[in-house]
């Protein structure tokens, strides 16, 4: 029996150099690659700014809130001074002159040096490191337990209910509420 071969399709003629269609789509294919590949890296370091930008206000706060905490202790020692407790008050003020430096050192440096100062100091003294890490963890405790308990204070003030209060089945006769009570 005689084999049947089939005619081959029509091949779409092109224009001679032009690319073929095969080309066109990886090309297109690469393109769409390389968009989403710069998309990518556009989000990514646009999170990156808004990570850091949002780090350094954190940063400048701290250092606000600490040297804040420095004017108090410099006041307190001079108020201790006046009451002629001196050797405390030098306590308190050299206290206040160490977080005056450590302020300036958190306003002035980026978050990759304070980061790695924080290390070497764990690295080198540690256990003066967990104890202040204990200490300060101690303090916070402290400080948001009494920031609760003053929160609930002002929370146990009775207040107007926001629904009138039910009134009782027994004070309306049954004729009002179309049903009977039992027992009757």
């Amino acid at each position: 029996m005689p084999e049947y071969n089939p005619p081959n399709p029509p091949r779409p003629e092109s224009s001679p150099g032009a690319p073929p269609a095969d080309e066109k789509l990886r090309e297109r294919v690469q393109h769409r690659t390389d968009e989403a590949r710069q998309q990518a890296k556009d989000t990514a370091d646009w999170a990156k700014q808004k990570g850091r930008d949002t780090a350094e206000a954190g940063k400048q706060n701290t250092a606000s809130r600490v040297d804040n905490l420095g004017d108090t202790l410099h006041r307190t020692a001079a108020d201790l001074e006046e009451q002629n407790l001196g050797m405390v008050a030098d306590y308190l003020d050299q206290a206040a002159r160490g977080l005056d430096e450590f302020a300036g050192n958190i306003a002035n440096q980026d978050l990759g040096q304070l980061v790695h100062r924080v290390e070497n100091f764990a690295r080198r003294q540690p256990g003066l490191f967990l104890g202040g890490a204990v200490t300060a963890g101690f303090l916070m405790a402290r400080f948001l337990n009494s920031s609760g308990s003053r929160r609930s204070y002002q929370t146990d003030v009775p207040r107007e209910p926001a629904y009138p209060a039910p009134t009782s089945a027994a004070s309306t006769s049954p004729s009002e509420t179309g049903t009977t009570p039992r027992g009757y």
